[in-house]
């Protein structure tokens, strides 16, 4: 079981919530305002940063886990 986040923790996890809210913002913007579906190669993008973003916050939350048993 894990202890009490760390302020570390807590500023990653607030900045993660703030910049995945504007990440789907975005792409709720882009899919109401190109009805048919044909996005350009940054639309793209924003979901692989999207998912690179999520893979490396919990790699993180992994390694404050072993590191601190």
């Amino acid at each position: 079981m894990a202890g009490p986040a760390t302020p570390f923790q807590v500023e990653v996890w607030i900045e993660y919530g703030i910049g995945v809210l504007i990440l789907l913002l975005r792409i709720f913007a882009r899919l109401m305002t190109t009805r048919s579906g044909i996005w350009d190669g940054d639309d793209y993008f924003t979901i692989l940063v999207l998912l690179f973003w999520t893979a490396q916050l919990a790699m993180l939350e992994l390694i404050g886990i072993i590191d601190h048993p």
